[in-house]
């Protein structure tokens, strides 16, 4: 379903998708708009090469840069590396 901007109750704005909010209520339009752009990016992701093994992955957001078998084993090693 496609996402869209609202007016989500006294001059506040949200992005929704079908009647669900999927972004918290916005003071104006303008950042309605930043937070439409930037769940489009999120849910369209990039491919890119996972940093430890260079595996191609799907990354959505920029700290997103290892694939999931990766995650794993560097969150067996140390917890705080993946948190």
């Amino acid at each position: 379903m496609a996402l869209r901007i609202e007016g989500a109750g006294r001059g506040t704005w949200a992005v929704f998708e079908g009647p669900r909010m999927v972004s918290q209520a916005l003071s104006s339009k303008y950042l309605a708009e930043r937070a439409l752009e930037r769940l489009t990016r999120e849910r369209e992701g990039r491919v890119r090469p996972c940093l430890r093994c260079g595996a191609e992955m799907v990354s959505t957001h920029a700290g997103h840069r290892m694939c999931g078998k990766c995650r794993d084993w560097c969150g067996a090693q140390d917890p705080q590396m993946v948190g």
